[in-house]
């Protein structure tokens, strides 16, 4: 189970599923107390378990107050729903950038509750859940390189026909010049040669 063991400051509800299913163990320590006592209770539980115990500061209220989400009053899962929990996409940046898989972006829980306003699908799977929106502030040059980008490398288009396919769709685009720059590199490493000349005025 690639799950998550929560244990209090008093190790209450440390039975929360049989120990042969645990993969990560974080205990919450309180902020204010002295770290050598949650240290302590890592070391004691990582007696049971060849996988990390981490040490998460703060306690329950901290937590609970960043990832209300994921309180539960539930102290004991079953084998078959640890099988079937799904885990949440890894925390990069607190509140404000998320890394995961495809299934996860699909699914409109996760999105809700981590407050999702945009995503950036990178993979090779297309997105049976919906479309994607590409954006940037004024829609003119990142989000223009970018939807470019990605016809170059799905569709297959050099960079000259990326570029007038986007500006037939759009017709105030205009990329940055350090990024028509990278697009042509991008170019050149998808094709192996240079096919568009961006010395040309119109780019």
């Amino acid at each position: 189970w690639q799950g998550v063991l929560l244990c209090t400051k008093r190790l209450l509800y440390v039975c929360l599923a049989p120990i042969s299913f645990i993969k990560a163990t974080i205990v919450l320590a309180n902020i204010y107390a002295e770290e050598g006592t949650a240290v302590q209770y890592a070391r004691s539980l990582q007696q049971f378990t060849c996988h990390p115990v981490l040490v998460l500061k703060g306690g329950y209220k901290r937590f609970s107050a960043c990832y209300p989400f994921l309180r539960t009053q539930k102290t004991l899962w079953m084998p078959q729903e640890l099988d079937n929990f799904q885990p949440y996409p890894v925390e990069i940046l607190p509140a404000k950038l998320y890394m995961g898989n495809f299934e996860q972006a699909c699914d409109q829980q996760i999105q809700k509750d981590l407050k999702i306003k945009a995503q950036v699908n990178i993979s090779e799977q297309p997105r049976d859940c919906g479309a994607v929106l590409v954006f940037s502030t004024l829609g003119i040059s990142r989000s223009s390189t970018v939807t470019m980008a990605y016809l170059m490398h799905s569709c297959q288009f050099s960079l000259k026909r990326a570029w007038d396919y986007v500006l037939k769709c759009k017709t105030n685009v205009r990329p940055h010049r350090a990024f028509v720059k990278q697009l042509s590199d991008w170019e050149t490493q998808i094709y192996g040669t240079t096919i568009t000349d961006i010395s040309e005025p119109n780019y």
